[in-house]
């Protein structure tokens, strides 16, 4: 990228002529040192590539092509689709991945990848009658947008790392000396790890405890669930994931770092949360492409003490929070009741000498009976206790299965 932006922004000196020459050969080398970056960048994602190629390639041409018109924009997809797998991607492909100091090869292959993802690019934008979003592609390939837009990410992430390079606000940037150093890989194990259907169900009560809101479990969905999750016991060793060994390696050095953290794929929704809680807790500004908002199993953070235990707490809380109002297993908490004696009902009816209420108040299900009480307690309940006839509105209007209310 330094050799790049260096040749895309110097100036050409001298006279017309040699300025000409010079320009052409200027043009050259970018065109060549443009052309290098971008296949040593796809040489080195290649292997994946060709598995999110691969991967439903199946169901893309398994769409018939009935009353297709030649000119349909997934005709031209699915043209240039077929020609990736079978010069590039197939078990057995006639030209397969170019060697490193081919550049006509690659050079090819850079047409063809360029080709298709402007076809790509026609079809996703156009008319919902003829894009991936007309139901003839339902029955057939659901995911179609979702597949497409995978065959090219790789391309399109190389083609804004060269964009950066050529762009004048990154040229301070880029002439500033840097390394490259992986960091070691870093596993937590669990202490304490659920392995039977009773464990989970515990760890599932204790998740309900974490919210505003009071859930209780519905047994008859967690029941299930829980037994299914216990046939697999869950790894002691549980990876940390990349974005968050950067935050961990950026917070202990003590110069400033960029607080962006690029990533090939979005964030999970333990580490979105992570960062989340860092930040207000620290007052950083980490932050990443986005979120996925799903969750990956197994996971953690960094160990906790050096974070501190607010981190911890805060974050383990935000996850079982997020998990129970999203998970089909719990429901509401039902409110019970308790008994008590009501003295006597007021009325907005009739002046009548306050008398003790001999009927009881019911649930929705008892409808008749709940309308002949209001009417009874409206007969002989006194006006000088009016400003409580509130009550007899909240009574009449008790939840589905709530308890009866006995009158003295």
């Amino acid at each position: 990228m330094k050799e790049v932006a260096s040749a895309w922004n110097r100036q050409s000196v001298g006279g017309t002529e040699e300025r000409e020459d010079h320009m052409e050969r200027f043009v050259r080398e970018k065109q060549e040192l443009v052309a290098d970056f971008v296949s040593l960048c796809m040489g080195f994602v290649f292997v994946k590539w060709t598995k999110e190629v691969n991967s439903d390639l199946a169901l893309l041409l398994a769409v018939p092509l009935d009353g297709f018109p030649k000119t349909h924009p997934f005709c031209t997809v699915r043209e240039n689709m077929r020609r990736l797998f079978t010069m590039y991607t197939s078990q057995n492909p006639k030209i397969g991945k170019p060697r490193a100091e081919d550049k006509k090869g690659w050079g090819r292959f850079t047409t063809s990848l360029s080709r298709t993802k402007e076809s790509i690019e026609v079809f996703t934008s156009s008319d919902p009658g003829f894009g991936p979003q007309s139901h003839i592609y339902a029955d057939y390939f659901p995911s179609i947008e979702s597949y497409l837009h995978k065959v090219t990410a790789y391309f399109e992430i190389v083609q804004h790392l060269q964009m950066t390079a050529c762009s004048p606000e990154c040229q301070d940037f880029l002439k500033r000396p840097f390394s490259l150093y992986a960091l070691p890989e870093m596993n937590i194990t669990a202490r304490n790890a659920p392995y039977t259907a009773q464990d989970w169900e515990r760890v599932l009560e204790k998740a309900a405890n974490t919210t505003p809101e009071r859930y209780e479990l519905d047994l008859d969905v967690v029941s299930k669930d829980t037994e299914f999750m216990a046939r697999e016991p869950v790894p002691r060793d549980v990876p940390v994931h990349c974005e968050l060994k950067l935050v961990l390696e950026a917070m202990q050095r003590p110069q400033t770092v960029y607080t962006y953290i690029g990533m090939s794929k979005l964030s999970c929704s333990g580490c979105h949360l992570f960062l989340r809680v860092l930040n207000d807790v620290y007052g950083t500004k980490f932050w990443t492409r986005g979120c996925q908002k799903k969750a990956q199993y197994p996971w953690q953070f960094p160990p906790g003490l050096w974070f501190g235990g607010r981190v911890t707490d805060q974050t383990y809380r935000l996850v079982a929070q997020a998990w129970t109002r999203r998970y089909h297993g719990y429901r509401p908490r039902r409110a019970h009741f308790r008994s008590y004696s009501a003295p006597s009902v007021p009325s907005v009816v009739t002046k009548d000498t306050p008398v003790p209420s001999s009927k009881s108040t019911t649930n929705k299900g008892n409808e008749g009976e709940g309308h002949r009480c209001s009417r009874s307690l409206a007969r002989s309940a006194s006006s000088r206790l009016r400003r409580v006839s509130s009550l007899l509105g909240a009574q009449r209007h008790l939840p589905t299965g709530a308890e009866k209310l006995p009158s003295s």
